[in-house]
């Protein structure tokens, strides 16, 4: 497989953004879960790229990644009904793995 200088830079460029975050809430614990009733706004000012039906896709990808385990909430009480809440640095690095996986095979295609 050869890539291109574009397809390095946003290798690098995926994995430095979720490293930052991971530094950021490292420093910053409180802010590193996310609730559940508030995933679509983070997601739409965070992964989106702008626009309604990017919003929608993001959030489909978003219960792709939970319903394959990928992204994994955590329950906070022992009730049913508890609130269940997301790492944003979880979430942030399994969306970068995607995008790379996309950029790594349309690389591969164009082979």
């Amino acid at each position: 497989m050869e890539l291109d200088f574009e397809d390095i830079h946003f290798i690098v460029e995926k994995s430095m953004e979720a490293a930052q975050l991971a530094t950021v809430l490292a420093l910053e614990p409180a802010g590193a879960l996310l609730l559940e009733s508030d995933i679509k706004r983070w997601l739409k000012y965070n992964i989106s790229k702008g626009g309604k039906s990017d919003d929608t896709r993001t959030y489909k990808k978003f219960q792709e990644l939970v319903d394959r385990g990928v992204i994994k909430g955590n329950r906070r009480g022992k009730a049913k009904n508890s609130h269940v809440y997301y790492n944003k640095g979880e979430i942030k690095k399994a969306f970068a793995e995607v995008e790379i996986m996309q950029r790594l095979v349309e690389a591969e295609t164009r082979r």
